[in-house]
């Protein structure tokens, strides 16, 4: 993913879009024994597209306290439904 966001930044100055990110707390190394750090990852994304100061773009990001990769899908989907599809 950081090669493609790389890749669409070295010709675009703007993103038109709503990006809602999220990642389970107990997403990182200590935690599940190996050696990614989907945390760490979803921190630096999250840094470099608020970086890109892209004018139509919007980025919210969220750490679900408590969870890790098998249980933070329905927390995740259901903030990310209401971040993006706020009710009226």
């Amino acid at each position: 993913m950081f090669r493609a966001e790389a890749a669409y930044a070295a010709k675009h100055d703007d993103l038109k879009a709503k990006v809602f990110m999220y990642i389970g707390e107990k997403e990182t190394p200590a935690t599940t024994g190996n050696s990614y750090d989907m945390v760490g990852d979803n921190a630096r994304m999250n840094a470099v597209l608020k970086g890109r100061n892209y004018p139509g773009l919007t980025v919210s990001n969220l750490v679900v306290e408590g969870e890790d990769h098998q249980t933070v899908a329905p927390v995740g989907f259901m903030r990310g439904l209401g971040a993006l599809l706020p009710a009226k």
